[in-house]
């Protein structure tokens, strides 16, 4: 019984002793940030910042730091306590989510997301060491794509698509900030209006017009210039008229020899016609002469 009570007695003090180690740490983190909150006519801001900030600042970047009762953001410096960990913004009228992402020493990291009026998801955008880098999705008001896309060290990459009720109106890829390779365009119902090619952001290859799903005109371009003249519907539709034209007059010409030969034809059995006619009437002729002069023979015997 004994022993027991003393092991007991042990655990207590083992258990406050890590109890004020986890208190200590505790107390040593939040001399480390402050978590505060300001407001102003619109929005409540509720952030962390750092309780002494005191990092080199890179003149490229943005920073967002807390001063004298406000949010301010400046490039190249700041002049305060640099927001550092969770940060949100409500809507001071409704108390609705407007804005909600993290800041590392003034600069946004991570994923952040915006919502509208209503409520609805707006945007949401990755960010790294204060500069867009990842995923990019805006949103409409009927919880519909608006844009679809993703970015490299602050600048588009991959491929960029655009939406309209729903629709994919665009789809373009991109390198380095500027369109490299393949841009679609389809109208609000889907349907392909025009096929582009680029490279570095200059157009660069052959590119289509399109009308009902068919090409209706070609361009061809080097380094941004049109190399080749596109051939418009106009002139689509006068060749293929020609073309028509000399089907026609084809047809009309095979119709014209076939009333020659059959006029040729019906020269020939006329010709055949009238030698019949004419042997006819030869032998007719010549029976008359025979009967003629049997005739004679007969009287002169007489």
């Amino acid at each position: 019984m004994k022993h027991n009570i003393l092991l007991f007695i042990s655990l207590i003090v083992s258990l406050s002793g890590v109890a004020k180690n986890n208190a200590k740490n505790v107390f040593e983190e939040y001399k480390k940030s402050h978590h505060l909150q300001c407001d102003d006519s619109l929005y409540i801001y509720k952030f962390v910042t750092e309780a002494t900030s005191t990092i080199n600042p890179e003149l490229e970047k943005s920073y967002t730091w807390y001063y004298n009762n406000a949010i301010h953001t400046s490039k190249g410096n700041y002049s305060g306590k640099l927001l550092n960990g969770t940060f949100t913004k409500l809507d001071k009228r409704t108390n609705e989510l407007v804005e909600k992402g993290r800041f590392t020493l003034g600069k946004k990291d991570g994923a952040w997301y915006n919502w509208g009026k209503d409520g609805e998801l707006q945007a949401y955008m990755e960010y790294k060491n204060g500069t867009p880098h990842g995923s990019f999705i805006q949103y409409t008001g009927n919880k519909q794509f608006s844009e679809k896309g993703s970015y490299r060290n602050g600048l588009k990459a991959k491929t960029w698509t655009t939406y309209e009720e729903g629709v994919v109106t665009s789809t373009t890829n991109y390198k380095n900030g500027v369109k490299d390779g393949k841009s679609v365009i389809y109208d609000k119902d889907g349907n392909l209006e025009k096929v582009e090619h680029y490279k570095k952001g200059k157009l660069d290859g052959k590119c289509y017009l399109y009308k009902d799903n068919k090409v209706a005109s070609k361009e061809v371009y080097k380094n941004g210039e049109l190399k080749k003249e596109k051939k418009h519907i106009v002139r689509k539709f006068i060749k293929k008229l020609f073309k028509k034209k000399e089907k026609a007059e084809k047809n009309e010409e095979s119709e014209d020899v076939k009333k020659a030969k059959e006029a040729k034809r019906a020269a020939k059995a006329e010709k055949r016609e009238q030698r019949k006619k004419e042997k006819i009437e030869k032998q007719e002729k010549r029976e008359q002469k025979r009967k003629a002069k049997s005739a004679k023979k007969k009287t002169e015997k007489k």
